[in-house]
């Protein structure tokens, strides 16, 4: 398989400081296009995927990401799988060309790249749980992050951040049409200095029930530790999010779906910044049509 996607367009942002009775436009023009190609090479039991792409951006410049994956079949209901590739992550607008009061732009700013490297299992567990596990490395170069000064911030390229950790998930088959799933996953984060090692882990809890034909309903959880410093954030809450679908059939190919979510449906106080609270319990309702 090959491809070619391009944008073209432009970004702009307004700064207002009333007390100042000023206020700073700020606009430019971005050029994104890419090229690229995989395939999947088959060979007994062994299932082979290269890749490669090109990208281009009139701000950051021109990137090549390899990429190579492959499984193998290790029974008729488990899988082995490796993978490596290279990619990049361009700085946005704001980070380069916005800046405020407090926080000011980087112009020279440069794009993050590293290599990611990942191997798992997936299993099923006498036809009643499927299982998986992961463990993952991501060597990033010219990692990007905000200026340790405390007066006027901004982002600045620091080095290396070394990214690693594993992800496990199980999940039972439906009985009755309810299904349980439970995952956890644990990244240590080792960046050069000045910037300091975290370890951030997360759970995840959750019961669905689908008879596939006109009701589903979730009830997830999800508790994330950030090993934020003291006094930036509020975390280590599980959060949880309620939602009841319901399905018509209305005939000729077309169909309706009634939908209703609560979102953290227990008003946890987590919040990353303290400044920038999350908001408590909230619910949205509305419906789809399918012709």
């Amino acid at each position: 398989m090959a491809g070619f996607e391009a944008s073209d367009g432009s970004e702009s942002s307004q700064l207002t400081m009333p007390w100042r009775r000023r206020t700073s436009d700020i606009s430019g023009n971005v050029t994104k296009w890419a090229l690229f190609s995989n395939d999947t090479l088959t060979l007994g039991d062994f299932a082979v995927t290269p890749g490669i792409r090109f990208d281009h951006d009139s701000v950051c410049g021109n990137y090549v990401s390899p990429s190579l994956g492959t499984t193998y079949q290790l029974s008729e209901h488990s899988i082995a799988r490796v993978s490596i590739a290279k990619g990049f992550t361009r700085p946005t607008f704001a980070m380069t060309s916005g800046g405020g009061v407090f926080w000011m732009s980087n112009p020279g700013l440069t794009a993050e790249q590293g290599w990611s490297y990942q191997a798992g299992v997936e299993s099923a567990v006498f036809d009643r749980v499927n299982v998986k596990g992961t463990l993952f490395r991501h060597d990033i170069d010219n990692a990007i992050s905000n200026d340790p000064d405390s007066t006027v911030g901004k982002y600045v390229n620091v080095g290396k951040i070394v990214r690693q950790g594993y992800e496990v998930s199980a999940e039972s088959a439906p009985v009755f049409n309810t299904s349980l799933k439970v995952s956890n996953s644990f990244v240590h984060i080792r960046p050069d200095a000045p910037f300091r090692t975290t370890n951030n882990y997360s759970y995840q809890a959750g019961i669905k029930y689908d008879d596939r034909k006109s009701w589903l309903g979730q009830l997830t959880g999800t508790y994330i530790r950030w090993d934020l410093p003291e006094g930036t954030g509020r975390d280590g809450y599980f959060v949880w999010d309620a939602n009841l679908n319901r399905r018509f059939d209305i005939g000729n190919d077309r169909s309706a779906e009634l939908f209703f979510t609560v979102h953290n449906l227990f008003a946890a106080p987590y919040t990353t910044l303290t400044s920038q609270v999350n908001p408590g319990r909230w619910v949205e309702g509305g419906v789809k049509w399918r012709y």
